[in-house]
C-alpha cells in the first residue's frame, strides 16, 4: 500500500468521499473542457490548424516541465540515449500521430459522434495487444470485441454527418494511441524506468514537438499568416486551451493515485456520455435511434471488457502495473503509476483520443 492509499485510510470516511468525489468531479471537468475547447478553437472561423493546435499544446507542456525540472521543483531523471532512444523517442512520435490525428478528426465530426467512436477503443487495442503478444486471445474476449464492434459500427450507420475522412482519422489516432500503450507496456516490462509527472513531459512532449513542427510549418504556415482571428484578442483562449491539457494531465496523476481502476474507467464512459449530451445541446448535433441503440451496446461491451480486465489485473499483479484502459484522449504523455514503494513508475494508462 503506498503513502496516498495509507494517508487516504487515516481520514474520516466523509472526508475521503468528499476529497474523492472533488478530485473526480475536476478531473471529469477538465477532460470535458478541454475536448469542447478544441472543437470550438478548430471551426474554420476561428483557429482550423488541427496541427498547430496539437504543436502548442505540447510546447507549453513541454515548457512547465522544463521549468519544473530545471527550478529543482522535482528531480532530474538521468537517461541514457539508449533509453532514450527506445522509449522516449518512439512514444513521443506516437504521442504526436496520436493527437494530430484526433484534433484532424474534430474538423469532420461531431463531438457526439467521435465519442461513439470511441467506444471501439478496446477492440484496437485487442488486435494490437494480440500482435504484440501483450493480449491473451480468448473466445470470451473475441466475443467482447464483436459486440463492440457491432454497436460502433451500428452508431456509424445512424450518423447523419458521416465523414470518411474525419473517421479514418478517429480510427489512425485510436490505432496509434493503441500501439503506444502497448509498446510502453512491453519496453516497461524490460527495465525499470522512474519518472514523475512533470519531469514526464519534460522529456517526452519536446519530442511530439520535434516531429510536429515540420508538418505545421509546410501545411499551416501560409493559412495562420492570413488567420484574421489570430490576434492578441485570441491570446486568452489559445492560453486557457493549452493551460487547460496541462491541468488535465496532472489532474489525472492525482485522481490515478486516490481513486481504484473500476472507478476511473466507469467514471470515464458517464463522462464519454455527458459529452454527446452536452455536445448535442452545445453545437446542435442530431442522435438518431441507430446511433443512440448501437453506442449503448458498445458501452455495454465496454463494461464488460473493463470488469473482465481489472478481475485479470486482481489475479496477475504484474499486469495490474500496466493498465491499458480506454482513457480519456486528452491526456497527452505517459501516465506514471505510484509503484508499492511509492515511487513514480511510467504506466501504460491510456490518454487521450478525443
Amino acid at each position: 500500500m503506498n503513502k496516498g492509499r495509507t494517508e487516504q485510510l487515516k481520514r474520516p470516511w466523509f472526508t475521503q468521499l468528499l476529497l474523492s468525489t472533488a478530485r473526480l468531479i475536476v478531473w471529469l471537468s477538465l477532460s470535458s473542457g478541454v475536448i469542447l475547447s478544441n472543437k470550438w478553437l478548430l471551426h474554420p472561423m476561428r483557429f482550423p490548424f488541427p496541427v498547430s493546435l496539437t504543436c502548442w499544446h505540447m510546447a507549453v507542456s513541454a515548457v512547465v516541465g522544463a521549468v519544473a525540472v530545471r527550478s529543482g521543483l522535482v528531480a532530474k531523471q538521468q537517461l541514457s540515449w539508449k533509453t532514450w532512444a527506445k522509449i522516449c523517442l518512439p512514444v513521443g512520435a506516437l504521442s504526436a500521430a496520436a493527437l494530430f490525428f484526433g484534433n484532424m478528426s474534430f474538423m469532420y465530426l461531431t463531438v457526439s459522434f467521435m465519442q461513439m467512436l470511441k467506444a471501439n477503443m478496446p477492440v484496437i487495442i485487442f488486435i494490437v495487444g494480440c500482435l504484440f503478444a501483450t493480449e491473451v486471445f480468448t473466445l470470451a474476449s473475441f466475443s467482447i470485441m464483436v459486440v463492440i464492434a457491432a454497436g460502433v459500427a451500428m452508431a456509424t450507420y445512424g450518423e447523419l454527418n458521416f465523414s470518411l475522412l474525419g473517421v479514418l482519422c478517429m480510427f489512425s489516432a485510436m490505432s496509434c494511441e493503441a500501439v503506444r500503450l502497448t509498446l510502453v507496456q512491453t519496453l516497461l516490462q524490460r527495465q525499470d524506468l522512474q519518472l514523475n509527472p512533470l519531469s514526464t513531459l519534460y522529456y517526452i512532449m519536446p519530442i511530439s514537438v520535434a516531429c510536429l513542427l515540420p508538418i505545421a510549418f509546410v501545411t499551416e504556415a501560409r493559412g495562420l499568416s492570413e488567420c484574421r482571428w489570430l490576434t492578441y484578442q485570441a491570446l486568452p483562449s489559445l492560453l486557457t486551451n493549452a493551460g487547460g491539457a496541462v491541468a488535465l494531465n496532472l489532474s489525472i496523476y492525482i485522481v490515478v493515485g486516490t481513486m481504484s481502476a473500476l472507478t476511473m474507467k466507469l467514471a470515464a464512459i458517464v463522462k464519454d456520455i455527458g459529452l454527446v449530451a452536452v455536445s448535442c445541446a452545445l453545437f446542435g448535433d442530431t442522435l438518431t435511434f441507430p446511433g443512440v441503440f448501437g453506442y449503448s451496446i458498445a458501452l455495454i461491451g465496454v463494461c464488460v471488457y473493463n470488469y473482465r480486465k481489472i478481475q485479470m489485473q486482481e489475479v496477475s499483479p504484474v499486469n495490474s502495473k500496466l493498465d491499458l484502459k480506454p482513457g480519456p484522449a486528452e491526456s497527452e504523455c505517459l501516465l506514471p503509476a505510484k509503484s508499492s514503494e511509492g515511487n513514480w513508475q511510467i504506466a501504460a494508462v491510456g490518454k487521450s483520443v478525443p
